[in-house]
């Protein structure tokens, strides 16, 4: 696919379960980040990042983590709402509706890794790069699993998105970068992602290959088996040549 990051393998872990070695977490530097921040410091600079609740610093993946609740949603539509997210608070809910968030307690540490470098068996692999070669990944995930994979897109929340989706419907989708992802995870223009379950990457690779085979690859084929139609100057100057 020549993907220009790592792609990630995350996994969450339990209160009597110890980060890997070599795992740097936030607090090490003195700091607190999103968890758009840490993808990204694994995907580019090939670091396995830890995660507790203590290290995150984004207030919606507070949330969407289950680090911290709200007493009912009218916070959420108050913050939504003073950010101009919507136009009205029935547009907001309806939003919320969509989301999907991790209970609290639920998990203690979240591991996000290189793929290839994980120190332990990922739950959810997601992979950026532009939308041509996160069509291939759909193509070739649909192959195994059939359906179709999904975009939803709304104005923030893409690390939940990306992670807490595909836990919750063992799916695969693709997640456009909301606004936290491209000002603080610094998420290009041209990038998206595509998460699925660790469990079904097998299925994906079947996909790959084969349809690889078929002929359906990236980079894609461009058609030139054609003759082109001259431009009226270009064929006046082609009747001038001398036999």
């Amino acid at each position: 696919l020549h993907i220009n990051t790592y792609p990630l393998g995350i996994r969450f872990l339990g209160k009597d379960e110890d980060f890997p070695k070599k795992t740097r977490r936030p607090k090490d530097f003195g700091i607190k980040v999103a968890v758009c921040q840490a993808e990204t410091l694994a995907r580019r600079w090939g670091w396995a990042v830890g995660l507790t609740c203590d290290d995150i610093g984004c207030v919606p993946a507070m949330l969407g983590f289950g680090c911290k609740s709200l007493d009912g949603i009218d916070p959420l539509i108050d913050f939504f709402m003073s950010m101009s997210y919507f136009e009205t608070r029935d547009a907001a809910i309806k939003t919320i509706e969509r989301f999907k968030t991790m209970d609290m307690g639920s998990w203690d540490k979240m591991y996000i890794s290189p793929l290839g470098k994980s120190a332990l068996d990922p739950e959810v692999i997601v992979i950026y790069g532009d939308p041509a070669q996160m069509s291939r990944l759909a193509q070739g995930y649909i192959y195994r699993y059939g359906g179709v994979v999904t975009s939803e897109t709304n104005l923030g929340f893409s690390c939940t998105n990306e992670i807490i989706w595909p836990l919750k419907e063992s799916r695969a989708y693709l997640v456009h970068p909301g606004r936290g992802e491209r000002v603080v995870g610094l998420c290009q223009d041209h990038e998206m992602a595509f998460s699925m379950p660790a469990s079904q990457v097998d299925g994906l690779l079947a996909g790959l290959e084969a349809t690889h085979r078929a002929g359906t690859r990236y980079p894609i084929q461009s058609y030139a088996m054609y003759e082109a139609i001259k431009l009226p100057q270009f064929q006046e100057l082609e009747n001038k040549f001398k036999e």
